[in-house]
């Protein structure tokens, strides 16, 4: 029951944000996401600082999307080469300021994922918790990479 008022609240939250990942689960639902990682046979769905555990045969399609239109497209329904395709031809058709407010929502994103490393360390969380903050961090600090040499621009420490 807890799942399903969770999964419900993530629903009816996904269109305020902008999206990361577009969650499709197995009874056609729909969610957006900051970020995920699989652990065994299960995927955690963060949004907003929650994390949502949700086993993998549940989800039946995960990509990332870019821009806040493409959250409500589902990702058969895309011809290819049109603005709301995934790969690079989409990529390539970000303006510079939707880039710069790419890299802005994952800056958020890795400094609140810091916050919590930081204060899971000093609450002496189980060490599973910490190597999860850990791998979130890393791979948060990636997509900041990735997405800076989108721009051009030299990464800065």
């Amino acid at each position: 029951m807890r799942l399903l008022t969770a999964a419900g609240l993530l629903v009816f939250s996904a269109g305020t944000a902008l999206p990361g990942y577009l969650v499709e689960l197995d009874a056609g639902d729909h969610m957006t996401v900051d970020s995920y990682w699989e652990e065994g046979n299960r995927v955690h769905l963060m949004r907003g600082g929650v994390d949502l555990n949700v086993p993998r045969e549940r989800i039946r399609s995960l990509r990332q999307v870019s821009r806040p239109g493409e959250a409500g497209v589902r990702p058969q329904s895309v011809p290819p080469g049109s603005p709301g395709a995934c790969g690079d031809a989409a990529e390539s058709q970000q303006t510079r300021d939707e880039i710069e407010a790419e890299q802005q929502r994952i800056e958020h994103h890795m400094l609140r994922v810091q916050q919590e490393r930081f204060e899971a360390r000093a609450r002496g969380d189980a060490p599973k918790t910490l190597r999860r903050l850990d791998r979130e961090f890393e791979r948060t600090q990636q997509r900041r990479i990735d997405t800076i040499r989108k721009l051009g621009d030299p990464p800065s420490s």
